[in-house]
């Protein structure tokens, strides 16, 4: 299965208005009022890898938590000893 990617599409509002999965061709959408609106579209994709491909969100989450606390992962999924 082909890893899924937020693809940014074109849009009258300008980039990150409007983007879609590239693995599965789902389409997003957020208001280019919103203040935040590039926050507003990653965290609408995070949502979607969550729901709709829960393996790469898995693997994206510890990745993520492996940058920020190695042993602590690492002890969890089994590979390193956890010292106190």
């Amino acid at each position: 299965m082909p890893k899924a990617n937020l693809r940014v599409l074109k849009s009258p509002d300008g980039p990150f208005h409007k983007g879609e999965c590239s693995a599965c061709g789902e389409k997003f959408a957020v208001s280019p009022r919103g203040p935040d609106f590039k926050r507003e579209m990653l965290d609408l994709f995070d949502s979607h890898l969550q729901a709709r491909h829960p393996r790469q969100w898995e693997a994206q989450l510890r990745k993520t938590l492996n940058r920020l606390q190695p042993n602590l992962v690492n002890a969890q999924i089994g590979k390193v000893p956890l010292r106190g």
